[in-house]
C-alpha cells in the first residue's frame, strides 16, 4: 500500500510531497550519498545514552543486499532506547 500526502507552501511541516512506503518515509530530494551497496549493519551497537548493548531490530532485505540510505533500527536492552541509523557506503 502506498500513501501520498501533498502539503501546500502555507504549511511549514513538509515543503514537498511526503511519501510513505511500508511505513518508511521516502525522500525524493537529491542526496549527497552515492547510490549502491552499503556497509551491512552490525548485530549490536553501544547505546549512546547508557552504554548498554543495543541489538539490531531490522531484518535483512530478501536479497540480503543493504543499500546506501537504508534505515536500520536498534533497541537497547538496558534502557530500552531505540536508535535509527542510516547506512553509509561501504568503506566509510
Amino acid at each position: 500500500m502506498r500513501i501520498s500526502v501533498d502539503t501546500d507552501d502555507s504549511n511549514d511541516v513538509c515543503p514537498a510531497v511526503c511519501d510513505m512506503w511500508l511505513n518508511k518515509p521516502v525522500n525524493y530530494e537529491p542526496n549527497e550519498a552515492e547510490p549502491g551497496p552499503a556497509e551491512p549493519p552490525t548485530e549490536s551497537i553501544i547505546c549512546v545514552d547508557c552504554g548498554g548493548t543495543a541489538h539490531l531490530l531490522t531484518q535483512p532485505p530478501e536479497d540480503n543486499l543493504w543499500l546506501v540510505g537504508d534505515v536500520v533500527a536498534y533497541r537497547c536492552s538496558d534502557c530500552l532506547d531505540r536508535w535509527d541509523l542510516v547506512l553509509m557506503p561501504e568503506g566509510e
